[in-house]
């Protein structure tokens, strides 16, 4: 039950969606709507009594009596915790060029975030994904690295980190960062590994601009 019982403390919570402003008790849905107006989808933060915090879409209607008059309001909250941390989540990995990745040891299945198609140069889901498709992208002198540090971690449960370029469409080259773990079912044999990967082109192209000016 999202609402306390005093109706006082109900709405008196409400929060914008970063949390930096609390919503004035005359602004909030339920008492928009004793004064008519039909709210509709409004995301914010509301902070229970107790400390803890959930997003919420709400919405109210007002509802009137025979003579027209407003005497009660439908207010609907619904929670929408899990889809604001992951839209935040997604953000982020767009900020920091940053796209994660998991490998089914057991079915060879590859899965890719929306971010790690475009830290490689593509459009998500827009070819079939596979180790080998994969291995189509990144730079032939960078393949034998690669390939090394994939076959360790299956074969041994350590992942290292590496660094290798990949070749976009447009034949462009740039740089990745990878990074990964290992996860082992329940008798011990190693299932999946999982990681992140990120573009770190800009930082290479600052270095090696710092290292020339260095050497002049």
């Amino acid at each position: 039950d999202i609402y306390s019982q005093n109706p006082e403390e109900m709405v008196s919570r409400f929060f914008s969606i970063d949390g930096t402003k609390e919503i004035p008790v005359k602004d909030t849905p339920s008492l928009r709507a004793f004064r008519g107006e039909h709210v509709k989808n409004e995301e914010y933060l509301f902070r229970h009594t107790d400390g803890t915090e959930i997003f919420v879409s709400a919405s109210a209607i007002p509802v009137s009596d025979e003579s027209g008059e407003i005497n009660a309001v439908v207010v609907m909250l619904y929670d929408i915790s899990q889809k604001t941390k992951n839209e935040a989540f997604i953000q982020a990995q767009r900020i920091g060029k940053i796209g994660s990745w998991m490998y089914d040891t057991r079915t060879g299945q590859v899965s890719w975030s929306d971010e790690l198609y475009r830290v490689f140069g593509r459009e998500p889901d827009s070819f079939e994904l596979t180790l080998e498709t994969i291995r189509g992208m990144i730079h032939p002198d960078d393949l034998d690295q690669h390939d090394q540090i994939l076959k360790k971690a299956i074969e041994t449960g350590e992942y290292e980190w590496e660094e290798y370029r990949v070749i976009y469409p447009d034949n462009s080259v740039h740089y990745i960062k990878a990074e990964g773990i290992v996860e082992r079912d329940c008798q011990g044999f190693i299932a999946r590994l999982i990681g992140v990967c990120q573009n770190i082109t800009d930082q290479k192209i600052t270095k090696d601009e710092l290292i020339r000016k260095n050497e002049e």
